[in-house]
């Protein structure tokens, strides 16, 4: 199985690098964090079946600013549930709530979902990043996380305390997509 775990200039892709992967007005190295979460998470839940190309080629469609603005959330999630998943979207979890409907959501994300996808504020308000966690095991209520490499490393570690090392390093999540087979 084979996920891409960081998003840099000459990172390869099916022997191309992602400076010259057009997406949009753009670059995937620069605009492509979505489609790269997306793929990541088929390819863990859909056991490889799944082609970097096909999923690039289907959420074009969903680009925001023309590319610019990397991919529209809603596209992810109506793209991974046309290929039989289910998903959950969580939007702006935060303590507003209170403490214990916040921890009892992300909890409940820990222990059943498969895979998340989580968008995040990664800077200034027009700055927007998605990482792809994949659960580490059954029952392990742990992920690890890929195309996070300013936040973190690929350890496995809990949905709570990774969205802690983002709150830690100014990064506000907006939107959680809880997948499941």
């Amino acid at each position: 199985m084979f996920h891409i775990t960081q998003q840099e200039r000459d990172t390869t892709i099916n022997g191309k690098k992602m400076k010259n992967i057009k997406y949009g007005l753009g670059n995937i190295a620069k605009n492509g964090c979505g489609v790269i979460a997306t793929y990541n998470v088929l390819t863990a839940l859909k056991k490889g079946k799944t082609k970097f190309d096909t999923v690039l080629k289907a959420l074009r469609k969903s680009k925001s600013l023309l590319g610019l603005g990397g991919t529209k959330i809603g596209g992810i999630q109506k793209y991974i549930e046309n290929k039989g998943l289910m998903v959950l979207r969580f939007n702006y979890l935060n303590y507003s709530a209170g403490a214990v409907a916040y921890y009892s959501t992300l909890t409940l994300i820990e222990r059943t979902a498969n895979a998340v996808i989580i968008c995040f504020n990664a800077g200034s308000w027009k700055d927007y990043h998605y990482v792809a966690g994949i659960s580490a095991g059954e029952y392990s209520c742990q992920f690890r996380f890929y195309n996070s490499t300013r936040v973190c490393d690929a350890q496995p570690r809990s949905l709570s305390s990774y969205l802690t090392l983002l709150k830690n390093s100014d990064r506000l999540t907006i939107t959680i997509l809880a997948v499941y087979k």
